[in-house]
């Protein structure tokens, strides 16, 4: 792999702030919320709402 852990949680955390600033709305926890708030993005992004 190329990617050390503490990198790959660096970079997770800085990808959780662009979206909470993008999406003032949604919270984009690092748990099972991330991936429901991100489907709800997607969601809203291809339907329009």
């Amino acid at each position: 792999m190329g990617i050390t852990t503490p990198e790959a949680i660096k970079q997770l955390c800085q990808v959780v702030k662009q979206l909470r600033d993008a999406y003032p709305g949604k919270k984009f926890t690092l748990d099972g919320r991330l991936v429901g708030d991100l489907g709800e993005v997607l969601a809203q992004f291809k339907y329009g709402q």
